[in-house]
């Protein structure tokens, strides 16, 4: 597929090296499912503080729209590759869902190890993903 480029003013939010956009879309994924396990997850008595603000203060809603604008922003960074780029931001989904619910399993519940855990499973799998789909 071929690549339009973006006007000027807005080139900056596209990097024209793609492995620069896969770069800054990895942290994005990262951090959407440390804001994605807790709707999954509850914290219970042994949950730190600070685990509980996060899953309290962020609802499902918020945590729903920040997936839709990441997930707009990875189809336009990939939109040199055919339909089965599609298929990196569905690996993102899965492993932040599945491998954050066995990392909760693995630390005995929802906890900060289990949330940075998630976050770098979902960045490895996002660039092992875009590799495999290059």
């Amino acid at each position: 597929a071929s690549e339009n480029s973006w006007p000027g003013f807005l080139a900056w939010l596209r990097p024209a090296h793609k492995m620069y956009r896969v770069m800054l879309l990895m942290p994005l994924w990262g951090a959407w499912s440390m804001l994605i396990l807790p709707h999954f997850r509850r914290p219970d008595d042994r949950t730190e503080p600070s685990v509980v603000a996060l899953a309290e203060g962020f609802g499902p809603l918020g945590a729903a729209a920040c997936m839709g604008a990441i997930l707009i922003m990875t189809i336009l960074y990939f939109g040199f590759m055919p339909w089965t780029q599609l298929t990196i931001s569905l690996a993102a989904i899965v492993a932040a869902i599945v491998g954050g619910l066995a990392f909760c399993d693995l630390e005995g519940g929802l906890n900060r190890r289990a949330l940075l855990s998630t976050n770098l499973l979902t960045q490895i799998v996002f660039i092992l993903a875009y590799v495999a789909n290059r």
